[in-house]
């Protein structure tokens, strides 16, 4: 739009957001060595699940514990896959946020598609690092810590930016940034009002500075 001629002082930007969870989940041991990998989406070559199989498998050649666990697509035919890939073509909602993404260590969405999708977000509002891919918007749901960028198609490039997450270390700085990410970023709590601080400007109301 600005691009385009828009004064950029009309422009407004609030990105998609949720409530926080409920509940934090299943306590994490502090000694856990971060292990396993999670992929959540309907579609799953469209969200790079080819991607996310093939640099699990790429992983698994310097690290044989690691777990990947495939939620919410059918399974291709004709896939191959390890005994540690845990897949599940239907989880309900509840269970997916009470149980099951909370016991994931890294949440790969390397997706060829997306704006801001939730499955990342989810993640992030449990304090769930994520490794994205470069398309549109998505580098927004891994900045200041809270995950890693890979180039969209690269599964080098995936694989090397998880095995970064999975060091304890990295690992540790990356969940409290994911949890500082989504409480400023794309919790409710924060973006609701900022949205109708948007609206009110639109609608010539009068309308304090948003915050950065």
């Amino acid at each position: 739009m600005i691009e385009r001629g828009v004064d950029a002082s009309r422009v407004d930007v609030v990105p998609n957001y949720l409530d926080p969870p409920q509940t934090a989940g299943p306590t994490r041991p502090r000694d856990r060595v971060p292990r396993r990998l999670g992929f959540v989406a309907k579609e799953f070559r469209a969200k790079g699940g080819p991607e996310v199989v093939a640099a699990f498998e790429l992983l698994r050649r310097e690290r044989p514990d690691l777990e990947l666990v495939v939620i919410g697509s059918p399974r291709p035919a004709g896939l191959s896959l390890p005994e540690s890939v845990d897949w599940r073509p239907f989880v309900p909602r509840s269970e997916l946020l009470s149980s099951v993404l909370p016991s994931i260590d890294v949440l790969l969405h390397p997706s060829h598609v997306d704006g801001l999708p939730y499955a990342p977000m989810e993640a992030l509002a449990l304090g769930i690092p994520v490794v994205v891919s470069d398309y549109r918007a998505l580098p927004e749901l891994a900045r200041d810590g809270a995950g890693r960028v890979c180039r969209l198609g690269d599964v080098s490039g995936l694989a090397d930016a998880t095995r970064d997450l999975l060091a304890p270390d990295a690992h540790a700085r990356a969940r409290a940034s994911a949890s500082r990410l989504f409480a400023t970023a794309f919790s409710s709590e924060t973006q609701a009002p900022a949205l109708r601080r948007a609206y009110d400007h639109a609608l010539g109301a009068e309308w304090p500075a948003m915050r950065p």
